[in-house]
């Protein structure tokens, strides 16, 4: 059986919070509408790679908890 994408899991208001933190890492989402487009996934692409994470292009656990640490990369954190 397969399984839905984990960016298909989560609301509009979820995604369009997970689009401001990119924007807030420099990472550009495109609109910050809660729709996850071509341009947001993109930006997850980049954060993941940036980061070391797992590069698949979705909002999955382990970039949620990354994007929600709020730790400003420009900042040293």
């Amino acid at each position: 059986m397969e399984h839905p994408a984990p960016d298909r899991l989560l609301s509009r208001g979820d995604i369009q919070i997970a689009e401001q933190h990119l924007q807030g890492f420099g990472f550009d989402p495109g609109s910050i509408d809660g729709i996850f487009t071509a341009e947001t996934q993109a930006a997850v692409r980049a954060f993941q790679a940036h980061y070391g994470l797992p590069v698949s292009g979705l909002l999955d656990y382990s970039t949620r908890e990354e994007l929600q640490l709020g730790l400003d990369p420009r900042c040293g954190g």
